[in-house]
């Protein structure tokens, strides 16, 4: 839906919208004490009304989603139901109990540990860009990342590049990999529970085709549905470094908009002096290209998601733990990219401010930049 119709929606389901308020004009929707200014005060309130962290923030524009207490009832809660249910027959009747009091410390771990109280100030226009925090949802979730390594390297090497030419030819616009992205989160979800599950566990070589419209009873976007009906030998284990191929796609075509989707601190989007040493003009493991590339994404979109926290929010983290989330930008950044544990990189001489500048050239490497 459009940001208007996001916006009645919202307003509807608290409360708030009234039949006058059909056709709005732009100072009823955006002024001051307009409806976008009641929806965000409302929902600032739920969130300070159930959060656990100890601080408080002003509610900004710029503001890291991982600061909401957001969730998708499908997406979210369900996996984590599902992953809680207990399986049992009496007199041949399949039983189905929850450990509800899991289930409760799983949520607030997931949802709510962490995230502050919201300070709120009506600034009138500028409540425009505030609904942006809760009405899109960024670049996107990132499963395990151990699910990711593990993908990639057991990944055929020939069906990684020719998908990577698929998903270009499928996806004509940004909405299309949104589409996309979005599916294969909530398609994700499920199968890191079935990993993990001693009753329920899926083979991981499975097809995937298969796993989603038979097993999840999943309707693919048309986008995706083409894909797999040139490529029909994915398997499930595919879909982790899937999805790292389309969050990266979409940052591409973001960038290429001029649209920043990374940190904006000083000194972070310094250039490549050369090119990346034992990548340019040679020929290259595409499998490594795609997991450094994933890694870097992952690696800097935690970076942008950290840019503005308070220091109190890390009170309980040790200096390594802080160091990660605030590097400094004339540092190496291989140092960081070994916690991914996936060999050495390419080139020890680059810096966390040249961290970007990196990533688009990976990006071009994958032939996914085009």
């Amino acid at each position: 839906p459009t940001i208007f119709k996001k916006l009645e929606e919202t307003a509807k389901t608290l409360g708030i919208w009234r039949k006058s308020d059909m056709n709005p004009s732009p100072k009823k929707l955006f002024g001051q004490n307009g409806i976008t200014d009641q929806v965000i005060c409302c929902l600032i309130q739920t969130q300070n009304s159930i959060a656990i962290g100890p601080s408080s923030l002003q509610a900004s524009a710029e503001m890291p989603r991982s600061n909401l207490i957001s969730f998708d009832v499908f997406h979210d809660i369900l996996p984590l139901a599902i992953h809680n249910a207990r399986y049992s027959y009496q007199n041949s009747q399949l039983k189905v109990d929850f450990d509800f009091k899991n289930l409760e410390i799983e949520i607030k771990e997931k949802f709510l540990q962490g995230r502050p109280k919201l300070e709120y100030d009506r600034i009138g226009n500028d409540a425009r860009s505030s609904l942006s925090i809760t009405s899109t949802s960024g670049i996107g979730l990132s499963p395990a990342f151990i699910h990711v390594k593990n993908s990639i390297k057991w990944a055929d090497e020939g069906r990684l590049e020719k998908v990577q030419k698929l998903l270009i030819e499928s996806h004509e616009r940004l909405q299309d990999y949104t589409e996309s992205r979005d599916a294969l989160a909530m398609i994700l979800k499920f199968i890191e529970v079935r990993l993990n599950s001693s009753s329920f566990k899926t083979d991981k070589s499975q097809s995937l085709i298969k796993f989603i419209t038979t097993g999840l009873r999943y309707k693919l976007p048309s986008c995706l549905e083409k894909v797999f009906s040139k490529e029909h030998k994915l398997v499930v284990y595919d879909c982790f470094w899937l999805f790292e191929m389309i969050k990266i796609r979409m940052t591409v075509i973001l960038r290429q908009s001029c649209i920043q989707t990374f940190t904006t601190q000083n000194g972070f989007d310094e250039p490549l002096t050369q090119g990346l040493m034992r990548i340019e003009g040679k020929s290259i493991d595409s499998k490594n290209v795609l997991y450094w590339c994933a890694a870097l994404h992952n690696l800097l979109t935690f970076w942008a998601s950290t840019q503005h926290c308070y220091a109190e929010d890390h009170a309980m983290l040790d200096n390594i733990s802080l160091k990660m989330r605030h590097p400094s930008a004339n540092e190496p950044l291989f140092v960081y990219l070994a916690h991914f544990n996936f060999g050495d990189f390419y080139d020890e001489s680059v810096t966390v401010g040249q961290g970007i500048a990196v990533f688009e050239a990976l990006a071009s490497q994958m032939k996914i930049a085009a």
